[in-house]
């Protein structure tokens, strides 16, 4: 399942929008998100953002539609570098 295949943008604080996207991870999902999906541009719009930035905002809408997700840790970090490098990397 990728978080790509969605034709829409999942509304906050709707758990039932988040819910299958939620449960394909954080790592995917930050990843994914950030590298752009669909017709949301990448980081956002915000070119200047960070990918902790990103990150922190994000799972702020996660765990407010129903998530229960923290602040990647140092590893889940490079696990996500890794995942926009090969992103990266299609395009």
């Amino acid at each position: 399942m990728s978080c790509c295949r969605y034709e829409w943008a999942p509304k906050f604080q709707n758990n039932r929008d988040w819910a299958s996207i939620i449960k394909e991870g954080k790592i995917h999902v930050i990843a994914e998100a950030y590298n752009g999906v669909r017709k949301m541009p990448a980081k956002g719009g915000k070119p200047d953002l960070t990918l902790e930035d990103f990150s922190e905002a994000l799972i702020y809408m996660v765990n407010a539609s129903g998530g229960n997700w923290s602040t990647p840790t140092e590893q889940e970090y490079i696990k996500i570098k890794n995942k926009l490098s090969k992103l990266s990397s299609k395009k």
